[in-house]
């Protein structure tokens, strides 16, 4: 994949899920709406592991966003396990609050694929389902 390549006309979060797995390596993934609901999963986790694990990012992340409000907003934070990586990226809406998009792999997310990530859903976001 070119991770400079203009942004794709994504219509739902489980296509934006395929895409950015492939793009990032991620063997998972899911999306927390600005409620802490998951809206959307892709990949080998169960689903019930993503409800709980999905409000706890979207919180941790929001608990850590105020610790440097003068280095700005939080973009992501990583996890690494043993023998796999736990990535949260933050997609904010403004006064809608943010999206948190979840990939669980054994890679780490390198600036580039989440500069690509990023683009991709500030183009897409407003049009998900």
């Amino acid at each position: 994949m070119d991770l400079h390549a203009p942004p794709l006309e994504l219509a739902s979060w489980e296509v934006f899920l395929a895409w950015s797995l492939e793009l990032c390596r991620a063997r998972a993934g899911f999306v927390v709406d600005p409620q802490g609901f998951v809206v959307a999963t892709r990949g080998n986790v169960p689903t019930n592991q993503f409800e709980g694990l999905g409000a706890e990012m979207a919180y941790a992340m929001e608990q850590l966003n105020r610790i440097d409000s003068e280095a700005g907003s939080l973009l992501t934070i990583e996890l690494q396990f043993a023998s796999r990586r736990l990535v949260a990226v933050r997609a904010d809406r403004g006064e809608g609050g943010s999206f948190v998009i979840g990939f669980v792999g054994a890679r780490p997310l390198g600036d580039e694929v989440r500069g690509a990530i990023l683009r991709q859903l500030s183009c897409s976001l407003e049009r998900l389902t």
